[in-house]
């Protein structure tokens, strides 16, 4: 739902620049951005819905950079052999 992602991005906002003051919050905004700049296109592609791009978009604001690109690579991994597994 929209509010569940909505306020995982504030709180993501919120608590970096809390603990780590104007540069806490820009690492935030920084994942943010990272998180929408790769999910964003795939978005258009149609791969992923949109609540996936909102969802990511959150865990970016709450991980920062370094941190989200480490998940959205065992994501891939992980959603990689899951498919297999169907297959």
């Amino acid at each position: 739902p929209n509010w569940l992602t909505v306020s995982g991005v504030a709180a993501g906002l919120a608590l970096h620049a809390w603990f780590g003051g104007l540069a806490g919050l820009g690492q935030a905004g920084l994942g943010l951005g990272l998180a929408l700049l790769i999910h964003l296109p795939l978005f258009a592609l149609r791969a992923l819905g949109g609540g996936d791009v909102k969802l990511m978009a959150a865990i970016g604001a709450l991980a920062g950079p370094k941190d989200f690109v480490v998940i959205f690579v065992f994501n891939a991994l992980l959603g990689g052999a899951l498919a297999l597994a169907v297959v």
